[in-house]
């Protein structure tokens, strides 16, 4: 079937190269790409969908994979269709006047945050479900209520006296929301789509012994690609988003739960809090959002999905281009810390074992690595990694045994799908799309009916 659209490049969009070929967003951010779509991308500009395919294909990459291609560059908006079949209207819904009482509860750390805060609050003022906001401020070091007044911004301030990790920041401001029926946490750079918090609600009404409800997460600056829609934590590596930098095609829009959901936006229960316990303060910053999602679900809780409530996040480098492969030390560290403690508390002795060993292969390995290159900063950040978690250790396993005498689910369950849930695409924490990506991930799913209507594929739409 000949379809009638021609590409151009729209405005914002160009070429780079930094170690590979990049092509920036309309919003200011970066996908890296490889030579094969940078050379798609060129022939397209100016010429029409009927052209492209009827010429030979301009790399030998995309041969076989034309018309998929030129979708998913269109869908990532790196490519303008001026014609084809409108896209369908988002769900508007209308107003919620009842329900159950939701606060928004935002930590703030940092004044760098602030460049973020008033989109946040803003985004939830609008919301189409009534939603109270609550900010902590967690010692940002300027005066929170003027600084909202001065921007028209409604939301109350919970101000500490002192800068304390996330957890705890969570913990203080769920105390102070004391009223509420779920919990929306959130960090400060996330902004929230119209309806959001109504799609949370809805799933969590509908989803039997629901503890938390993970939205799905946007890239701010790249908002065609997920950051994910919760997370879970593998039998090796680090913790990970789920389907992070993929290229939203409505691939995951059938997902109903997760191993786990990111406290960077999650609907919480204030029910469940109250039966799992509060969010454990001993994570100086990861991990105590998948120590406190699967202490739940080995309660025999769940942790929903709603694919259908979405959030943007500035996350990484999708602002400013690649980052370095290397970790920062503070958050190795963090990192590091976080990955131990959750192996020890969780898990079964078996799964712990399984855990805790992988851990600390990976552990030497760096150590090794960072020896021989002489990284004095990532030695010592392993140093005072070991140090903290050691000095954590003997209240860590009185809380484990605390966990696993309420233990109603088994670890085959628990973290059933931790290892191969969906891939993810990312290169130094920018969304990647290359042709290998698009012939082995994106056309099956395009050409078997598993994603919303592509106008270059008609007739292979979600069945």
């Amino acid at each position: 079937m000949a379809l009638t659209i021609r590409y151009q490049h729209p405005p914002g969009v160009a070429s780079s190269f930094v170690e590979r070929p990049l092509l920036s967003t309309a919003e200011g951010g970066f996908v890296a790409v490889d030579e094969g779509l940078a050379a798609l991308w060129r022939a397209a500009d100016g010429r029409t969908f009927d052209e492209l395919v009827a010429a030979p294909a301009p790399h030998p990459a995309v041969d076989g994979i034309v018309p998929e291609a030129l979708a998913c560059l269109s869908e990532a908006g790196l490519l303008l269709r001026s014609s084809a079949s409108a896209a369908a209207a988002p769900d508007d819904g209308g107003a919620v006047s009842g329900g159950p009482r939701v606060t928004a509860v935002i930590i703030a750390s940092v004044p760098g945050e602030l460049t973020w805060l008033a989109d946040c609050v803003g985004a939830l003022m609008t919301q189409d479900h009534p939603t109270d906001i609550l900010v902590v401020d967690n010692a940002v070091g300027v005066d929170m209520r003027q600084w909202l007044a001065e921007r028209g911004l409604r939301a109350r301030v919970h101000s500490l006296a002192r800068r304390t990790n996330f957890a705890s920041a969570l913990n203080a401001g769920c105390a102070a929301a004391r009223d509420a029926d779920y919990f929306l946490l959130l960090n400060a750079d996330m902004k929230a789509g119209r309806t959001c918090v109504r799609h949370l609600v809805e799933r969590a009404r509908v989803t039997p012994a629901c503890a938390a409800v993970a939205p799905k997460l946007y890239l701010w600056r790249a908002p065609a690609f997920l950051n994910g829609i919760g997370n879970r934590v593998p039998a090796s590596g680090w913790g990970t988003d789920n389907g992070i930098g993929q290229l939203d095609l409505a691939q995951l829009d059938e997902w109903s739960e997760v191993p786990s959901g990111c406290f960077g936006a999650l609907l919480v229960s204030a029910s469940a809090v109250r039966d799992v316990g509060p969010f454990d303060e001993r994570y100086p910053l990861y991990y105590e959002d998948t120590d406190w999602c699967y202490r739940a679900r080995v309660q025999g809780l769940t942790i929903a999905a709603a694919p259908k409530a979405f959030l943007f996040h500035a996350f990484g480098a999708t602002w400013t281009g690649a980052e370095p492969t290397e970790m920062h030390p503070r958050k190795l560290e963090s990192a590091v810390i976080g990955q131990l403690l959750f192996g020890l508390k969780v898990a079964t002795p078996e799964r712990a074992a399984l855990l805790t060993r992988n851990a600390l292969r990976d552990v030497y390995m760096n150590v090794r690595n960072a020896a021989r290159q002489r990284s004095g900063s990532t030695l010592a950040a392993y140093g005072r990694a070991a140090a903290r978690t050691i000095v954590r250790l003997p209240g860590l396993l009185v809380e484990r045994r605390r966990v696993q005498s309420r233990r109603r689910v088994a670890d085959a369950e628990v973290f059933r799908g931790g290892d191969d849930l969906t891939p993810s695409f990312v290169w130094r924490n920018l969304p990647e799309l290359t042709c290998d990506i698009v012939r082995t991930y994106y056309v099956p799913l395009i050409r078997s009916g598993r994603t919303r209507p592509l106008a270059e594929v008609p007739g292979a739409s979600r069945k």
